[in-house]
């Protein structure tokens, strides 16, 4: 097959001496099954390499059954990241604007700024109409109260959407928030299938209550997975203690929990 132009990559050339260039081949499967990998090649980027200016065959290599089970896992891992901002405002600096409240107990804002690199389960790899809902969830074993519930508006045939917008969950108070959680999701407004929706992907924000990912943030023997948390657990920790400020997280998408509450 013939591809597109390919993608640039902005990054210096000292920089990219030092990287490799890894492609791999992939067959598209059906809706809701897995890609399969069909061979892969790594390419050192060195001097000669970059100054060679004609086009070149490169023979792939038919990755080996475990590499590709890890391959294939890797490639199905990374869906996707969010990028947002959290600011918990204290009840002295909130702006009362709805006359029947006669008093606030503080707010939590939420500023969408952007996702990246969202994956598509639209046949034919149509790019999805995203946005953005956003949960605070009682914790489950600890007394919270009801779940509250925003949305962006979608952004329409977007693998990389921009909402740029703040959302509040108003009259809450930090002491509340130590028992609730903020699940972000992205989800596709396009319905395959009429009362399905496809969730892209999501980011759980909560309090690390027995303190075993927070003592071992600086740990290099973390898991992928264990590291997401607690870079999760870091950013809600910091906007509970920090008030009035933005607070800025950049987040890899995790695949959602069958049993997810913000649906």
């Amino acid at each position: 097959p013939a591809t597109p132009p390919p993608p640039q990559y902005r990054i210096s050339a000292p920089d990219l001496e030092t990287r490799k260039l890894r492609v791999s081949a992939w067959h598209s499967s059906a809706l809701l099954q897995p890609d399969r990998p069909l061979g892969e090649l790594e390419i050192s980027l060195t001097s000669a390499q970059l100054d060679c200016r004609e086009a070149r065959w490169f023979r792939f290599r038919a990755p080996a059954e475990p590499a590709a089970s890890k391959l294939q896992l890797a490639h199905r891992k990374y869906i996707g990241e969010l990028t947002l901002s959290l600011k918990y405002v204290t009840a002295g600096s909130v702006s009362i604007t709805d006359i029947r409240q006669v008093a606030s107990r503080g707010e939590l804002r939420v500023w969408i700024k952007e996702a990246r690199n969202l994956a598509s389960g639209r046949l034919g790899a149509v790019a999805a109409d995203p946005y953005v809902k956003l949960c605070l969830l009682p914790v489950p074993g600890q007394p919270g109260g009801l779940a509250s519930k925003l949305r962006t508006p979608p952004v329409r045939r977007s693998c990389s959407p921009v909402w740029n917008l703040v959302l509040k969950f108003e009259n809450v108070s930090v002491a509340e928030l130590h028992s609730r959680r903020l699940e972000l999701t992205v989800w596709d407004k396009y319905r395959l299938v009429p009362g399905t929706k496809t969730c892209l992907g999501c980011v759980l924000l909560q309090c690390d209550h027995d303190g075993a990912l927070a003592s071992s943030a600086v740990s290099s023997s973390l898991s992928p997975s264990q590291a997401r948390q607690s870079a999760e657990s870091r950013m809600w920790r910091t906007v509970l203690q920090r008030h009035n400020v933005w607070i800025d997280g950049n987040f890899l998408l995790r695949e959602p929990a069958p049993s997810s509450d913000c649906q």
